[in-house]
């Protein structure tokens, strides 16, 4: 599968309970450009003012634990969080706060799916 060009997008609507990490690909509308991420999958992100520059790269491996909040009036359960966001994982090698955003700014990347 050939590499998939886009934006970093913490997507998320009525029903996933949080942002779920995706790529929305360029020159793709709707959900035929959303890409969730998945284990394994290999990312690289671009510096936005200079897309030549990688800032990160790495096969996608999230964790579920740092930043781990109470919800506030369930307080036995909870998730994690980021930037007033609930969110599903954080990349393992990767500061949670530098990892929102990344996705909340959008930054431009190339997305290679595991087969």
């Amino acid at each position: 599968m050939s590499p998939i060009k886009g934006k970093l997008e913490p997507y998320f609507e009525t029903g996933t309970e949080g942002v779920i990490w995706s790529v929305y690909e360029d020159g793709k509308e709707g959900y035929d450009g959303l890409h969730i991420l998945k284990k394994g999958d290999n990312l690289t992100i671009f510096q936005p003012e200079n897309p030549g520059i990688v800032i990160w790269e790495g096969n996608i491996d999230l964790e579920y634990e740092r930043n781990y909040r109470p919800y506030p009036m369930n307080p036995q359960y909870g998730q994690q969080a980021v930037h007033g966001r609930w969110v599903h994982g954080f990349q393992r090698d990767v500061v949670p706060e530098d990892w929102g955003i990344w996705f909340f700014k959008h930054y431009p990347c190339e997305l290679k799916k595991t087969e």
